[in-house]
């Protein structure tokens, strides 16, 4: 009883930014798992590893914080240790990538708590809420736009060629600044833009009158 209240309170206490953080980690887990059934592109999957990696630090980071502020370690490891092992950035390449892979799996585990006791907390808190639909959408629908730019953009002529060049124009068209270095020039690629800058457009929006909301209620 004590193992499963301690259990409770490591997953109770998780924050906003945890629950974001781990959402994300629901779609970068479904885009692995399509990388080791499907073949897609080198720099699909080029991009989906950037993505994944960048998650792992922030993970791997956020893991180290818990641990120096868990009044008893030992402890903490009981569970933790799901996390440090689901949390260490796969590079390199071959059977150590694969591995390391597959340990996101153990991330499932620490979702299905997080998100459980995140949401009892959200439905009394509409703040935090609008907060965490805010990050996860902005986040979401970049990953899934310059990963979708890459598999339409294959005509001769197109621009968008590497990860860095479909994260790079994902960025500018949702802050909708769109230098134009980089644009596309199929249809459907064309069409994905569109759906970005409609994205951004709300995204700014919604940004400015949560921060206005906020600003409004602290006076």
């Amino acid at each position: 009883m004590e193992t499963d209240r301690y259990q409770y309170n490591y997953y109770h206490k998780a924050t906003i930014f945890q629950a974001a953080l781990l959402s994300l980690s629901v779609f970068v887990l479904i885009c692995l798992l399509a990388d080791a059934v499907f073949y897609l592109p080198p720099e699909m999957a080029r991009l989906i590893s950037i993505y994944d990696n960048t998650l792992c630090i922030f993970l791997l980071g956020d893991f180290f914080v818990r641990l120096m502020n868990a009044p008893d370690k030992f402890r903490f490891m009981r569970y933790g240790w799901f996390d440090l092992l689901s949390s260490i950035p796969a590079f390199g390449t071959g059977y150590i990538r694969d591995i390391t892979r597959i340990s996101r799996l153990l991330r499932i585990y620490r979702i299905y708590y997080t998100v459980r006791y995140v949401l009892k907390r959200l439905r009394s808190n509409p703040e935090e809420r609008i907060f965490l639909l805010i990050a996860c959408s902005v986040v979401s629908v970049l990953m899934m736009t310059s990963i979708a730019i890459l598999a339409v953009e294959t005509a001769p002529n197109s621009n968008i060629l590497t990860a860095e060049d479909s994260l790079w124009w994902a960025i500018t068209t949702i802050s909708t600044v769109g230098y134009g270095d980089l644009y596309p020039v199929t249809g459907a690629g064309r069409l994905i833009g569109g759906v970005l800058m409609v994205c951004g457009t709300i995204v700014i929006g919604a940004i400015s009158a949560y921060i206005s909301s906020w600003v409004a209620r602290k006076r």
